[in-house]
């Protein structure tokens, strides 16, 4: 169960000034990270989740609201991306459900700030 209050302790947003506004976008070169989801009971649920680092805050990817598909996505760090680099992205921080938006399944609800992804413009060594 510690395990699960750590998870939702590193998903709560830090003080850093980043807009919300709709359509506000932003670039930034960030890690890009993964992070395993842990249900209200605490199991861990086996499919990784893509988050974007940004400081100490960790914000979830909503790729099905991205201009940029997670398939599209998970190919270019494949060719682009290695653990010692960063990704600069232009994104939107977004508030509100977390939820894959084609879905009809009952999701646990995760509710506040993500990131849409507008386009990749580069990866550069992260120091």
């Amino acid at each position: 169960m510690e395990a699960n209050q750590k998870t939702k302790k590193e998903l709560i947003p830090h003080n850093k000034k980043l807009s919300t506004n709709s359509s506000a976008k932003q670039i930034i070169t960030a890690p890009i990270v993964t992070h395993s989801f842990f249900n209200k009971k605490g199991v861990v649920i086996e499919k990784e989740q893509i988050y974007l680092q940004l400081s100490v805050q960790y914000y979830y990817v909503k790729f099905c609201k991205s201009v940029v598909n997670k398939t599209e996505f998970e190919v270019y760090l494949m060719k682009n991306y290695s653990k010692t680099k960063a990704i600069i992205l232009e994104f939107a921080l977004k508030d509100g459900a977390w939820k894959n938006c084609n879905t009809t399944e009952n999701a646990e609800s995760r509710k506040g700030p993500y990131v849409i992804i507008h386009r990749i413009i580069h990866t550069k060594k992260y120091v």
